[in-house]
């Protein structure tokens, strides 16, 4: 991705934190995010190029999603 991410989820889910960990362990926030019924959208164009874990956690479970920011 460049500058947005979009991620489809179930129905019903809460999120309770959103966040990135940087190659170096560091915890990085997104600029903003947005939640729809079913779909997240987050924007990223406060983070550098690279290669990131994106960590969703809610009410049931804790996802973890590798993204790659290239511009």
């Amino acid at each position: 991705t460049d500058s947005k991410i979009n991620i489809n989820f179930k129905q019903g889910v809460n999120i309770k934190d959103l966040y990135f960990i940087d190659l170096n362990g560091k915890k990085l926030e997104p600029k903003e995010y947005f939640k729809y019924e079913n779909t997240l959208e987050i924007n990223v164009s406060n983070l550098i190029e690279g290669i990131y874990v994106l960590k969703i956690v809610s009410d049931k479970e804790v996802n973890k999603i590798k993204i790659i920011i290239s511009r």
